[in-house]
């Protein structure tokens, strides 16, 4: 997923609730146990951590740039997909926000990164993560994302489904082109209306 990070440069804008809270590292120790039952299998218990808690740990293991600790983050398919790497740009920060429940198995949790620029200002990237509950507790399985620049496609949304690596890869190309193509468009309008051959099906 290393380009999606290629994304965060044309300021990207996605759901966000309001009232984030701050990435203060997690210091609660959640009681994830494996018992064993009568057939000797381990048994895999939820650790209890909510949605929000999750997402603050898989972000502040990609701050950190700490692969194990991000991968016990993800579902177990996104994980062997190796989609989502524990890689951000030097200097970045988050904020964890509000989370929606989606009945009781799946869960979207608003986020923001804050990315450093020369002045010392900030610029702001706001994502969705999508967590489904899976035996050891809720886990992180995909992204959506909302591109400004590429709004007359499908409102310029942008989903990311860790445990498909095909789709991960096909849908970063997708974007990097029609970004290219939006681009044309406003410095030479030659080259625009030779890129209308690009396909404009939603950003899937």
């Amino acid at each position: 997923m290393r380009r999606v990070w290629l994304l965060a440069g044309i300021g990207l804008v996605s759901w966000i609730a309001a009232g984030c809270g701050s990435s203060t590292p997690d210091n609660s120790q959640a009681g994830g146990t494996t018992e064993q039952v009568e057939s000797g299998a381990p048994k895999v218990q939820s650790d209890g951590r909510t949605p929000q808690e999750v997402v603050q740990i898989l972000m502040e293991s990609m701050v950190a740039h700490d692969e194990a600790k991000l991968g016990t983050m993800l579902t177990k398919k996104a994980r062997d997909a190796g989609t989502l790497k524990a890689e951000t740009p030097k200097g970045v920060r988050f904020k964890v926000g509000d989370v929606e429940m989606v009945e009781q198995q799946n869960a979207h949790v608003a986020a923001a990164w804050f990315y450093p620029n020369p002045d010392g200002s900030e610029y702001r990237v706001m994502t969705m993560w999508t967590l489904r509950k899976e035996p050891e507790g809720f886990r992180v399985y995909g992204n959506i994302m909302i591109v400004p620049e590429l709004a007359k496609h499908d409102g310029g949304k942008v989903m990311f489904d860790f445990e498909d690596s095909e789709q991960v890869a096909a849908t970063e190309n997708r974007v990097l082109a029609l970004l290219d193509q939006e681009r044309a468009t406003k410095v030479d309008p030659a080259v625009a209306e030779k890129n209308q051959e690009l396909p404009t099906a939603p950003l899937r």
